[in-house]
């Protein structure tokens, strides 16, 4: 079926309508099948962060129901004995798998609407717009207002697996770098 969503801007703009078909394949989240298959009012009809936040709010009542399946498991049908990824780690594979099939160029686009970092290799491009998609946009630094990179910490305080780390790897006129850094679950992402 097809989802119809009316995206509000700042106060003086108009409300854009978002038009999402979701007829998803076995296997990939609702919200993933359908960025192929969404259409919008604004000027670039489809690709836009109207678009985004139509698949975005999916994705939180994809969130929902599987939180439901884990407070109340005996409410919802799943197959005995299977075992099951997380939602996020599904959607986020059925979304990388189809900016797959979009151009370099239009990655960066998508990434400079959102003030997001643009280099990388095509599959960093792919990762970091699928990650901005599910989870949201990351902030400049609030010290130098550089981008923050993500990098794995390679001595976590509790000895599991390596945490990440959002570093600002600016340096200022000395040469001098900025310093900053934020733990992933700390971090405040915005809208993307």
């Amino acid at each position: 079926g097809a989802r119809v969503f009316e995206v509000r801007g700042p106060a003086a703009e108009a409300p854009e309508t978002v038009v999402i078909v979701s007829a998803g394949r076995d296997g990939e989240a609702p919200a993933a099948a359908a960025a192929a298959r969404a259409t919008c009012s604004c000027r670039l009809k489809g690709h836009c962060k109207h678009v985004a936040a139509a698949l975005w709010a999916l994705a939180q009542e994809e969130d929902r129901a599987d939180q439901v399946h884990r407070e109340a498991p005996e409410l919802t049908a799943v197959a005995a004995g299977q075992p099951r990824r997380g939602s996020a780690q599904r959607r986020r594979d059925a979304l990388e798998q189809r900016l797959e099939r979009r151009t370099i160029d239009e990655l960066k686009k998508y990434l400079k609407l959102n003030g997001q970092l643009l280099g990388g290799t095509k599959l960093e491009l792919i990762r970091r717009v699928a990650d901005g998609v599910l989870f949201g946009a990351v902030p400049m630094c609030p010290v130098c207002h550089g981008h923050l990179h993500p990098d794995e910490d390679a001595a976590p305080s509790s000895g599991g697996p390596p945490a990440v780390v959002y570093r600002c790897r600016k340096t200022n006129r000395d040469r001098e770098p900025c310093g900053y850094q934020v733990a992933a679950q700390d971090l405040e992402r915005r809208p993307f």
